[in-house]
Order: C-alpha cells, then structure tokens, then sequence
C-alpha cells in the first residue's frame, strides 16, 4: 500500500516577483520529514513577454572540508521533466520526476527551479530570516558559452549559501519505489538509480562537472583550468600545454579561449 509523506518544502506565495530563472537557479533549503520518493516539485511562476523552457530540480546539501575548514554545497539529485510556460500567466506549475529519487528523513534538500536563457519567467519569493538559499548565479551563464548553461544543470552548486529569502516551492513525495527510472533529458530507461545517476554525470550534453579546489574551493569548467590554478596557486604540477573540449574528445587547442569561442559555436543549448 503506497504511503503517501508529507509535503515539504514552502507553500506559501511569495509577494516580491525579482527571481529570474532565465539567469539564475533558484532554490530553498528544506528538511524531508519521513522516507519516500519525490514524485513532483511545483513552483509558484510568473512569466512576462516570453515564452519559456523550465526544469526543477533537487539538491542534496553536504559538507566539504576545504583547508581544515567545513563548507556546505549542494549536489545534484535529479531533475524533472521540462514545461513550457507560456507568456503573461501566473501561478503554480507542477514538474514531474521521471524518475523519482529516493528522500531521507532529516536529510537537506534544496528544492529549486531554472530556465533558458532566452525565457523570462520569475519564481516567487518572500523574506525570511531563518530561510538558507542557493542561487547559481548568473556569472555560471551569463558570462559563460551556451553550452554550459540551462539545461545542463551542474553536478555540484558551490555558490554561497545565505538566509535572506526563501523561494515558492515544494515538493511532493510517496513511499512507492520506481520500477524503472527514466532519464528526464534522453528517456532512455534504467533499472536502478545508481545506473541513470551515472549515466547522467558521464553524458555531458546532460550534466556540467565543476572542478572545485580541495584547497580554497576555487571552481572551474574545464581540467586543464583546473590543472593551471594547482600549478599557479599551490605549486603543484605543470602549466597545461593545451585545452580540450568537455564535450567532445577531439577538439584541442593552446588557449582555453579558443576552446569556449568551439562550445559556444558547436554545442551551444
């Protein structure tokens, strides 16, 4: 007999309407009540002259130890199916899990909402001092080739965490195990977790891997950017004598430049 949990997550509608998705991922903190699987995550959106490509997604948030000091991030659970929302409508929008992940009691999750650069949606928000928040701010897209950007959602979120706002969203989950999990971007089955997750994180069109500095949580995109700051910043290794395409194994060149001016030309979103 399928339980069904409580819902979690921040039900009420937001009254400040500045939290474009478009730009930003946006999510809220939230404690999961009871074991169970995430079945759906609704937003409270309102979208303005464009029409948009929105997915939700959670995040599980865990601790780093960087220089003898514990940070927080969050890392990617799942992402739902996309929804087009249409222009100039307001309200809450149900997102489905294709493949429903499993929740843990007392465990933290980060329950959130991102769309297409070229969209205009806006997820409702509100004050709250005792609200902790995550935004992956527009610098990952804005500034960024296409290619990495929605809706290739990031493996890890590592931006600061602060306890201004808290964003309207929830989510609701039951204690009916999947029989199968189906990929949200490819649909292509699998017949545990573990399998899609992995199938995800290794498929690049699906998933961005940010390399993060175990020493001062310095991120970046690509490893040779990764394997230039060790060498700078802690004496460790060599400079990289080229770059390579992270979605592709071909495509190499001296500068990292050349290589972003190739994802924004071959493998924008």
């Amino acid at each position: 007999m399928v339980k069904y949990m409580p819902t979690f997550g921040n039900l009420a509608v937001g009254n400040q309407f500045d939290c474009y998705l478009n730009v930003n991922f946006w999510a809220s903190r939230f404690e999961a009540p009871e074991d169970g699987y995430a079945k759906s995550i609704t937003a409270y959106l309102k979208s303005t002259t464009k029409v948009s490509r929105v997915r939700c997604a959670i995040y599980e948030e865990i601790p780093y130890v960087i220089s003898g000091v514990t940070r927080k991030f969050a890392r990617y659970v799942m992402a739902t199916e996309e929804q087009t929302i249409p222009t100039n409508v307001q309200g809450p929008v149900t997102f489905n899990f294709t493949a429903p992940p499993s929740l843990h009691k007392t465990t933290k999750y980060f329950l959130g909402a991102w769309a297409n650069e070229d969209g205009n949606v806006i997820i409702a928000r509100a004050p709250h001092s005792q609200a902790i928040s995550v935004d992956l701010e527009g610098d990952h897209m804005l500034t960024s080739p296409h290619g990495l950007g929605y809706p290739r959602f990031y493996e890890i979120c590592p931006k600061s965490m602060r306890g201004t706002y808290i964003v309207s969203v929830y989510c609701t989950y039951d204690s009916e195990a999947p029989t199968v999990y189906l990929c949200p971007y490819c649909s292509v089955r699998f017949p545990t977790y573990e399998k899609l997750l992995e199938h995800i994180k290794w498929t690049p069109t699906e998933m961005i891997h940010l390399q993060i500095c175990p020493k001062d949580g310095y991120h970046c995109y690509l490893p040779e950017e990764m394997q230039l700051h060790n060498f700078q910043k802690h004496g460790i290794g060599s400079a990289p004598q080229e770059y390579s395409c992270i979605f592709c194994c071909s495509f190499k060149r001296s500068t990292k430049s050349e290589v972003y001016t190739h994802i924004n030309d071959v493998h924008a979103t």
